[in-house]
């Protein structure tokens, strides 16, 4: 099984963009070393009030 590491993506601009693209405040991008191909990514998504959706 291949290790998944995080993507070479500015982090900070990507959470400002999905904070922004769905109205969001105080979000958090929470990286998941998950899935079946090395080249998709998956975040977990935590928003101020502690609901968190991936």
């Amino acid at each position: 099984m291949a290790v998944i590491d995080k993507p070479p993506i500015d982090e900070r601009t990507l959470t400002a963009e999905v904070a922004q693209a769905w109205g969001l405040d105080g979000v958090e991008l929470v990286f998941l070393p998950i899935g079946l191909d090395g080249q998709a990514w998956a975040y977990r998504i935590n928003i101020a009030g502690g609901t968190a959706t991936s």
